[in-house]
């Protein structure tokens, strides 16, 4: 083989070793890290049960549990203040909560109480949050609950 060649297949092995270090320190980081997201949705009661509304926390992380300390809605005024989930409807909405890796968990909020207490209009967007014991809230998107149509 020429200096050339050589030099080439070199610098070939360079690039190629050094992209192999970088995705192993990407792979590494990503799954060190916790990853929440929230999410919000409006549930039509049936059967006696009120209308809610359900904030669910998904665990993207691959090998970490997270632990959920509250939620609530945030309000419409433009404050930055929430209203908290205080009554659990169910045992398994109950707060504090841990959830798994890979795994998702929800808690609920009565829809008219909110209507009625804290003035919310579910036909205009509604922001739910989570706050974890690390200290971090983390939001969902703004989501309008009920059309107008």
């Amino acid at each position: 083989m020429e200096e050339s060649s050589i030099d080439l297949v070199a610098i070939y092995a360079a690039i190629v070793g050094t992209l192999a270090l970088l995705w192993q320190a990407y792979s590494w980081w990503s799954e060190q890290r916790v990853k929440v997201e929230v999410a919000i949705t409006y549930g039509i009661g049936v059967g006696g049960v009120p209308d809610l509304v359900l904030i669910k926390a998904f665990n993207r992380s691959r090998k970490h549990s997270v632990r959920v300390e509250s939620a609530g809605l945030g309000l419409q005024d433009g404050t930055g203040r929430y209203v908290p989930v205080t009554q659990h409807l169910a045992p398994e909405h109950r707060l504090p909560l841990t959830i798994s890796p890979q795994d998702s968990a929800e808690t609920a909020l009565v829809a008219r109480e909110l209507e009625q207490g804290a003035g919310f209009d579910f036909t205009k967007p509604v922001v739910g949050r989570v706050h974890l014991s690390s200290g971090e809230w983390v939001y969902s998107k703004a989501t309008t609950m009920i059309s107008r149509d």
